[in-house]
């Protein structure tokens, strides 16, 4: 297992790594947002997701939800956002990224999560559901009877990322996709004085294209220097996290799909992004620290439309 704590930190104990990771300012971060601020286009050939991006729920499930943890409102909120990547949301919000370029669910990952949802394994759907969050909490009693609504919202959210995409590269040819994601160190219990580690660590910015199976490694390695030019911060690539679902069926699936059809593969690239949470919030309370999230956001859509400037015309129009 990768170890993403720095050697002049390694002599930590845990306590202490979890004190110094839960100050954003430990992490230094550029500040682009002038030159962001002054970009109005947003490239038509990128589309983003934001997967996880949803994490309210209505009254009903809310109310399951805190028969089943048995904890405060406080408490039940600080479960449900760390179950999604609310964050992630609010970035993007706040990017200036036009609506119509980012696609995400109608549900959250709590009744059903579109990252695993294979559409010929439907009727096994129970493989699919996460009965517990990733830190091995179960928020709900019997997430599968939540099964029509989970696979409604899976369909139309796959669809309109499949739709956009596929008429994206019907008039400009080729498109690139990124797949949003934010991850924490901090493993939540529902008493956060019970909160731990998570092993390993995160590094700042992991980018996944399945090792390549998803994009072309010149749009993922320009990518990745733009992320480290605008905000000063290395992004690591295809380790960890190397991509999930989206990037499997929109990219990989989607890329051998052309090639058995004797078209170009390189027409389509997905990148997966995780963004590590202790960048921009203080993780044990989410406490979210709004001059570094829009320094994010800036960052983020620059490097976007930097990869897309430097492509589309050297390189993509030569493939056609």
């Amino acid at each position: 297992m990768h170890n993403f704590v720095p050697n002049n930190l390694s002599s930590l104990s845990e306590k202490e790594l979890m004190a110094y990771y839960d100050n954003p300012y430990n992490f230094p971060l550029g500040d682009c947002r002038e030159i962001a601020e002054e970009l109005d286009e947003f490239p038509s050939h990128v589309m983003c997701f934001l997967t996880h991006g949803v994490f309210s729920v209505n009254s009903e499930i809310r109310r399951k939800v805190e028969e089943t943890v048995w904890g405060t409102k406080k408490q039940v909120n600080r479960l449900l956002r760390n179950y999604s990547d609310w964050a992630t949301t609010k970035i993007m919000k706040r990017s200036g990224i036009p609506k119509s370029h980012i696609i995400r669910p109608d549900t959250p990952r709590l009744v059903g999560d579109p990252a695993r949802a294979h559409y010929e394994w439907w009727h096994l759907y129970e493989e699919f559901i996460r009965w517990t969050d990733f830190n091995e909490q179960k928020l709900l009693e019997n997430p599968s009877e939540y099964r029509d609504i989970w696979q409604k919202s899976a369909q139309k959210f796959h669809h309109n990322i499949t739709q956009n995409l596929v008429n994206i590269e019907n008039v400009y040819w080729w498109s690139i996709g990124f797949d949003v994601h934010d991850s924490g160190n901090i493993k939540m219990h529902i008493n956060p004085k019970l909160d731990s580690f998570r092993l390993g660590w995160l590094p700042p910015v992991i980018l996944g294209t399945r090792d390549g199976a998803a994009c072309n490694p010149e749009i993922l390695d320009y990518f990745a220097e733009r992320i480290e030019y605008y905000l000063g911060i290395k992004a690591h690539k295809n380790v960890k996290y190397k991509g999930g679902y989206v990037t499997k069926k929109h990219g990989e699936d989607y890329r051998k799909n052309l090639e058995q059809k004797w078209e170009n593969p390189w027409k389509r690239n997905i990148i997966q992004i995780e963004l590590a949470r202790y960048l921009y919030m203080q993780e044990s309370t989410q406490k979210l620290d709004w001059h570094r999230v829009d320094m994010i956001s800036a960052g983020l859509k620059l490097a976007m439309i930097d990869t897309w400037n430097k492509f589309w015309k050297e390189y993509f129009e030569g493939l056609q």
